[in-house]
């Protein structure tokens, strides 16, 4: 689930939306999935163009059975980067 690297250089609030992305990544390495996808959340609000945040939280989303959501999440991911995964 973890991506390469989640650096987009020059995107503002980089350094804050990175941190929540690896805090998401340990809270669901842990098993706080609900956790998990808040840190996913947060990143993606502070940066929209973190795909692997947006392909995390759909995954987490999936493991809950919120199927439209995840969905929505993976779209997401795929409208930045269509090559991603």
């Amino acid at each position: 689930m973890e991506s390469q690297s989640a650096k987009i250089p020059g995107s503002k609030g980089l350094e804050s939306a990175e941190s929540h992305f690896h805090i998401g990544i340990k809270h669901s390495q842990d098993g706080q999935i609900e956790l998990a996808i808040a840190s996913w959340q947060t990143a993606i609000a502070l940066q929209p163009n973190l795909v692997e945040a947006h392909y995390n939280l759909g995954t987490a989303l999936l493991e809950q059975g919120k199927t439209e959501q995840a969905i929505a999440s993976f779209q997401a991911a795929l409208d930045l980067d269509p090559d991603y995964h």
